[in-house]
């Protein structure tokens, strides 16, 4: 019967020997995100509007939501000021264009987002906004009015551009949410570029397309170690199996728990859990069987 405690620990303790050493700061990005960007307006309404002769200036903001969403809703409420407070952009640590870090995020915006992700302020209005402005536009559009590829993606990409240094660590549910399978795969190769920067990226997955792209990334890291690391400067989209941990979580219904199963990466089988690996197959044999029917039938 499989520990789930001492898999749990284990996990922990790899990520707590990539961030040995570093003080770097924890960032958390539920999968609600997207909606929560753009309905936190109308929760905090709705609060106000039931609470108004609060004589605290800041809501207590004590309703049953889960704590990963009050957290995130009550830094959208102060955005402005907790921008102002916690931006290592906004306190004087401003990006060159040169800056790796902002260079990766750039690119993703210019060729998968095709835009801007900006931070404005709604006159004469307490909220502050994330809004796409498309490439060679001078319009903005709020989240509410683009795609909801832009929605899900904004949130991670206005966190990266204006907090993330190296060494923080980025936790994000689910990033494939809404996304083309191109897109899966190009915020795969992101990732890799920030983690080559020394940037710590904790993601849950349920995508097939990002666990390929992350094993073909660790399969190029083979590659430039058998090179003796010479090409380690010249590429920046590759990962080495010491940065890289992979665990699935199987719900066993019969034992009424969950099973936490490390994944081992190998060349036949490479990231892709043994439960999607069944899948394929499954589908790949319903597949076979119905085109013996067809062709059984139109002989």
């Amino acid at each position: 019967e499989t520990n789930i405690v001492e898999n749990l620990e284990e996990i922990y303790l790899f990520f707590l020997e990539l961030t040995s050493g570093t003080t770097g700061t924890a960032y958390y990005l539920p999968a609600a995100r997207g909606g929560l960007i753009q309905s936190y307006k109308l929760i905090a309404s709705s609060f106000f509007n039931q609470y108004p002769y609060r004589e605290s200036n800041k809501p207590d903001l004590t309703v049953p939501l889960p704590a990963t969403t009050m957290k995130l809703i009550s830094q959208l409420l102060y955005l402005d000021e907790w921008y102002s407070r916690n931006s290592k952009i906004a306190n004087g640590q401003d990006r060159k264009s040169s800056d790796p870090i902002k260079a990766a995020i750039d690119n993703f915006e210019k060729y998968v987002i095709g835009g801007k992700i900006q931070m404005t302020r709604e006159l004469n209005s307490a909220f502050s906004n994330l809004n796409f402005t498309p490439t060679g536009s001078k319009i903005d559009f709020s989240l509410n009015q683009s795609g909801s590829m832009v929605a899900e993606l904004a949130p991670i990409v206005f966190l990266i551009k204006e907090y993330v240094l190296p060494f923080d660590l980025v936790i994000i549910e689910e990033p494939e949410a809404h996304l083309h399978a191109s897109a899966q795969v190009e915020i795969a190769n992101c990732m890799a570029r920030l983690v080559r920067n020394n940037v710590r990226i904790l993601v849950t997955t349920h995508s097939e397309w990002f666990l390929k792209c992350i094993e073909n990334l660790i399969y190029k890291g083979d590659l430039i170690n058998s090179r003796n690391n010479c090409d380690q400067k010249l590429e920046s989209d590759f990962l080495l199996r010491s940065e890289v941990g992979v665990w699935e979580f199987i719900n066993r219904r019969q034992k009424k728990g969950t099973e936490v199963k490390k994944i081992d990466i190998h060349e036949e089988r490479g990231a892709i859990p043994e439960n999607l690996v069944q899948l394929n197959l499954a589908l790949y044999n319903e597949l076979a069987a119905i085109q013996d029917k067809i062709s059984v039938e139109s002989s």
